[in-house]
């Protein structure tokens, strides 16, 4: 959104109030006075749209019980993690970011999945999951994300259709429970690749059929 310099005049004790209050939601004096100028006209700026997706994100997680907030650098950042069933109890973190200019038909932002460990032997599965998940996204959707080799993957998020903020945040939690969801068939049937991948084929293909929103 294109932003220019306006010259106003307003009193000292508003300004005043007005520091207090975005010292308080941790945002500039002319961001707030954006916000409050917007919420009156019924404009959606771009950190209100942002802060709406991740609202539908913050739901999803308070009701699905498996996943945990975490501590978010940024507001334009949204992150969480959820258990992976394997040695040690590691912890698979899914990190959104999203662009403070929507563009309908283009990206909006990219969702990042990682894993932090010294294990040689999980980083070597879990390169060869996102190979697999890499493979069937790009031959069910002509898209898919990009693997590298220290067990990240990066997925660009583009959304199918005019999705307003709140069906967009859902469209990505179901994106992201789908992904964990078939990352957790994979490390269950490590011995047995053949199952493994008709499980995770069926599962992602059960998603697009039902849930599958963004592309």
């Amino acid at each position: 959104m294109k932003k220019s310099i306006y010259s106003l005049v307003l009193s000292d004790a508003v300004i005043e109030g007005i520091d207090r209050m975005a010292y308080g939601m941790g945002i500039s004096r002319s961001a707030l006075i954006n916000q409050i100028l917007a919420e009156r006209i019924d404009y959606i700026t771009p950190e209100q749209r942002i802060a709406q997706v991740f609202e539908a994100l913050e739901n999803f997680v308070r009701h699905s019980g498996a996943y945990r907030i975490y501590a978010q650098p940024s507001s334009s950042m949204f992150s969480l993690t959820a258990p992976l069933t394997y040695k040690y109890n590691p912890t698979v973190k899914y990190s959104l970011e999203l662009n403070k200019e929507y563009v309908q038909g283009k990206d909006v932002g990219v969702l990042r999945i990682s894993l932090r460990s010294k294990s040689a032997a999980l980083m070597e599965c879990l390169n060869a999951f996102y190979l697999i998940w890499s493979a069937l996204e790009k031959r069910s959707t002509g898209r898919c994300g990009t693997a590298y080799s220290d067990g990240r993957y990066a997925k660009p998020i583009r959304p199918i259709g005019n999705l307003t903020p709140e069906e967009l945040g859902t469209a990505i939690a179901d994106y992201i429970k789908v992904v964990d969801d078939c990352m957790g068939i994979f490390f269950s049937y490590l011995d047995s690749p053949a199952r493994s991948a008709r499980e995770i084929e069926a599962r992602y293909l059960s998603y697009l059929n039902s849930k599958a929103k963004i592309m």
